[in-house]
């Protein structure tokens, strides 16, 4: 949808609806909202929506148009409370009727402002069952998203700690837990928490339910942290990113498998497999996505480091592992696992390439006082010198001269590690793993 020529003003008029080529017209409502209190027509909007509070199930119908909620403008029915501080909002989702637009959307939203360009982050429900998490970080900017791994979770909550957006979803015992769908979206002072619904269609009203509607007060978070990390597929042109799998567990480190249809990750000392359900970054998909990994056996080695990757042929993966010595050292393992091979005796020894040909490795090693890089054939051989300290990078990289697969170095911040690979089947897709903490109890 292009914005080119589109502008923005305010009616101070009393109308029955709102219309024009840009219009953004919301009210205060003078009816029973239950928590909330007022709602209105955001954005551009052709078919006046609605909001009405059903106390028996502490519920909401909420009606909307709009063609979308996206891009850098929305264009949607809200109904809201003004807030300030931590809150979580979490609330059951129905849309009513079977028939609409896949990308309809029902959201529980936290939004610096009413205007139609505002700063917001909500989780949205779509028509199809596709759940994200979407935020627009800087007034106007496009909306980017991160997509759970649920397919039309009933009940959802989206929660405010600080500069932080985190979105939960029923795990597989009904418990609300973590999405692995968290970002960074500065909301500050006051702003407006609420449900609404986007329909998608300028020309038609969409109508959804949100009933078991809690607001909740967060307070600062106390007790021992509680580490989640997920592993998520990136669209390099978009930034867009979708949840491949989350757990309260450290894992790292993911290369892709060469043909794109698997991710290879450190977890606390072994390899494990994840298989894609449906190949690099389908958006609508309707294949269940993995809910779990397989472990690959490299016993007696356990003791496996963040540095490893697969052989050109993705036959084999070299593996760091710290032996028993306290040296880290390089082996070779089948792709579906098995007994390790030693490919450098001499260590410590920190693995980085394949070349192209699959038949030598290059890595990092120490003699003395000095790092320097490194090459040894994979079958057994002498290690060559192939730069001493002074030129030695960080992080050395043998480009396999494939376009299949690649990784890149990782980096940490706040506390959150990531490491990403990049893979290119038609277009650009990385993967990356990172870790946040919480201290909250998992369950509502």
């Amino acid at each position: 949808m292009s914005l080119v020529g589109r502008h923005r003003w305010s009616l101070l008029l009393a109308l029955p609806f709102c219309f024009g080529t840009a219009v953004a017209c919301g009210q205060t409502s003078n009816q029973d909202l239950g928590q909330f209190q007022g709602q209105g027509d955001y954005g551009t909007i052709l078919l006046p929506g609605s909001g009405h509070y059903g106390v028996s199930k502490d519920s909401y119908t909420v009606s909307g148009s709009g063609a979308n909620l996206w891009f850098g403008i929305d264009d949607f029915h809200y109904v809201w409370r003004k807030m300030s501080g931590d809150v979580a909002l979490t609330a059951d989702i129905d849309f009513v009727g079977d028939k609409g637009n896949a990308h309809r959307k029902a959201v529980l939203m936290i939004r610096q402002s009413l205007d139609a360009h505002s700063i917001y982050a909500d989780v949205a429900r779509h028509g199809d069952g596709l759940t994200s998490l979407q935020y627009r970080d800087t007034i106007g900017a496009d909306t980017h998203e991160i997509e759970t791994y649920a397919k039309g979770p009933h009940r959802v909550r989206i929660e405010k700690r600080d500069d932080y957006i985190y979105v939960s979803i029923p795990d597989g015992n009904g418990n609300m837990a973590p999405s692995g769908a968290a970002m960074r979206v500065s909301i500050q002072g006051d702003f407006y928490l609420g449900l609404g619904v986007c329909s998608h269609d300028e020309k038609v009203i969409e109508t959804a339910i949100f009933s078991n509607v809690k607001t909740e007060p967060l307070s600062p978070a106390t007790g021992q942290p509680i580490l989640h990390s997920t592993l998520e597929s990136v669209i390099v042109a978009s930034t867009d990113r979708r949840v491949r799998y989350t757990a309260p567990i450290h894992f790292e480190d993911p290369n892709w498998t060469p043909d794109g249809k698997a991710l290879i990750f450190n977890q606390e000392g072994t390899l494990q497999h994840l298989v894609l359900d449906d190949g690099i970054h389908p958006i609508d998909s309707t294949v269940p996505r993995a809910t779990s990994s397989t472990l690959i056996p490299t016993a007696p080695e356990t003791k496996i480091n963040g540095d490893h990757g697969l052989s050109p042929d993705g036959s084999l993966i070299a593996i760091g592992n710290q032996d028993p010595d306290g040296q880290a050292r390089i082996y070779v393992v089948p792709t579906a696992g098995g007994t390790p091979r030693l490919v450098t005796p001499n260590g410590p020894a920190y693995f980085h390439g394949w070349s192209p040909d699959g038949k030598t490795i290059s890595f990092t090693g120490q003699h003395g006082d000095n790092f320097d890089a490194y090459t040894i054939p994979v079958a057994g051989g002498p290690e060559a010198l192939l730069a001493s300290k002074s030129d030695v990078p960080s992080s050395p990289q043998m480009v396999s001269g494939s376009t299949s697969s690649r990784t890149a170095p990782a980096t940490c911040r706040s506390g959150a590690c990531t490491q990403m690979g990049v893979h290119r089947n038609n277009s650009w897709s990385a993967a990356r793993a990172t870790g946040f903490r919480t201290s909250r109890p998992t369950a509502e």
